[in-house]
């Protein structure tokens, strides 16, 4: 709190105060992103559920999900290292349906399909993201891939 009223001030303190305040703003930052693992368990207790490759509606190979499990899914790459939106709006977004049932899709008001099961958006290639179902067999699928493919991992983790 001091930094920032001495950085609103004139003269040389302002200037003398600016530094301190954006590494300590860094360092909050970096090391808040630093702590995180992914996915969120230690690779002893993770397991492998499902590696497949993911083309548009397709539904993977089904998957089983044990009691008292987190979910996570992952990719190793882009799903179109060209398409510059990846960049920006996330690799992909990866839905989970029981394996004995169908994908439930819906549309929005412009006409475009998205997942009405459980998903989880792939923002970054490498970093894993939750997917929130519970215990049971599951396929997964994609409604954002264009003519591309999508390799992705499944990984369970002990609550």
């Amino acid at each position: 709190m001091i930094a920032a009223v001495v950085v609103l001030g004139r003269g040389p303190w302002r200037i003398a105060w600016i530094g301190p305040a954006i590494v300590a703003v860094t360092i909050v930052l970096g090391s808040a992103a630093c702590g995180r693992r992914t996915p969120h368990c230690p690779p002893a207790g993770a397991t492998v559920v499902l590696r497949a490759t993911l083309t548009r509606l397709a539904p993977s190979p089904p998957f089983t999900v044990g009691v008292d499990t987190r979910v996570w899914v992952s990719t190793p790459s882009s799903a179109d290292r060209a398409a510059i939106l990846t960049r920006f709006a996330g690799v992909a977004t990866v839905a989970a349906f029981t394996a004995d049932g169908r994908p439930s899709l819906s549309r929005d008001r412009n006409g475009f399909e998205f997942p009405a099961d459980p998903y989880a958006s792939l923002r970054k290639a490498g970093k894993a993201a939750e997917l929130d179902i519970g215990p049971g067999r599951y396929r997964l699928y994609t409604v954002t891939l264009g003519i591309s493919t999508l390799p992705v991992e499944v990984v369970t983790c002990p609550r």
